[in-house]
């Protein structure tokens, strides 16, 4: 009471406020969300947290833990014995996330040290530490089902394009790709396993990473390795893999290199000659 002229406003971010005559804020329903995420070197404390853009995802750290959340619901969590109003998560410039308390103590880690200039963010299945090759170092995912998304039964020589992220799935070990492709990695990967090869890797990336790994590998001479123009990489459209063995990347000559050599063709992958590690559903 006692304002004239004021202004009721729903912004961007979620937020309802309203706004006196010369644009004071009188009152809000902090609801704003959160960044989307988390560079190196950055930290969320108590009561922060980051949001998806459609604010269902939420990762917050509380005095009582660190939490992932679907819709208000914990689906992941770090909880510490007793609650902790220090507690701080960071991306440490070593590309490993830490949480800590007082006194510094260590809660968590991530243990994914080695790996300079990562980023924490919100993706549509959870929440995902990654390398600026795009590589997923670490993740901690919605169980399946809770998201009411739907898979697609697209052949995958109809996706031609670049995908964005909403339009891939995961495989049950954590391998983003096309929904096309899911089916068939998962019974490849679990046949690997049975025979007692050890096999992972990653697979979607986008456009923008996709740039930044050409920008890193190519000169004016040529790329080394070899590294799609953006656009055109099968990556893009969640339609390749770079596989690892034993957590390392697929060489020549691996036991994972002379496993997919003899059985990936019988789930659709053919390899890019020069690069071990690069299968995907038509060998680009």
């Amino acid at each position: 009471a006692g304002h004239d002229d004021t202004t009721l406003v729903l912004q961007d971010d979620g937020d309802l406020v309203l706004f006196d005559k010369d644009g004071s804020t009188l009152w809000s329903t902090g609801t704003a969300l959160g960044p989307t995420g988390l560079a190196a070197t950055k930290s969320l404390a108590v009561g922060k947290r980051l949001d998806s853009p459609d604010g269902r995802l939420s990762l917050r750290v509380d005095a009582d833990g660190l939490r992932l959340e679907l819709d208000g619901r914990a689906v992941w969590a770090v909880i510490p014995a007793v609650p902790d109003e220090k507690l701080q998560l960071t991306l440490r410039k070593s590309g490993n996330l830490v949480l800590r308390g007082t006194d510094n103590a260590v809660y968590w880690s991530s243990e994914t040290a080695g790996t300079k200039h990562a980023d924490l963010e919100l993706d549509a299945g959870g929440v995902v530490l990654r390398a600026p090759t795009g590589q997923e170092l670490w993740r901690a995912d919605v169980p399946p089902g809770l998201f009411d998304a739907t898979t697609t039964d697209t052949d995958c020589a109809e996706v031609t394009t670049p995908v964005p992220l909403a339009a891939t799935v995961l495989t049950e070990t954590g391998i983003r790709v096309h929904p096309c492709m899911v089916v068939a990695i998962d019974a490849l990967l679990a046949a690997a396993k049975a025979d007692g090869v050890d096999l992972g890797g990653w697979g979607w990336r986008s456009n923008e990473q996709q740039r930044a790994l050409r920008a890193r590998n190519c000169t004016p001479s040529g790329c080394r390795p070899m590294t799609a123009t953006p656009g055109t990489s099968r990556h893009e459209r969640g339609l390749a893999i770079d596989f690892t063995v034993d957590g390392r990347v697929v060489s020549a000559g691996s036991t994972g290199w002379a496993w997919l050599v003899q059985n990936a063709h019988s789930y659709g992958l053919k390899n890019l000659p020069g690069e071990p590690w690069h299968w995907s559903v038509d060998g680009w």
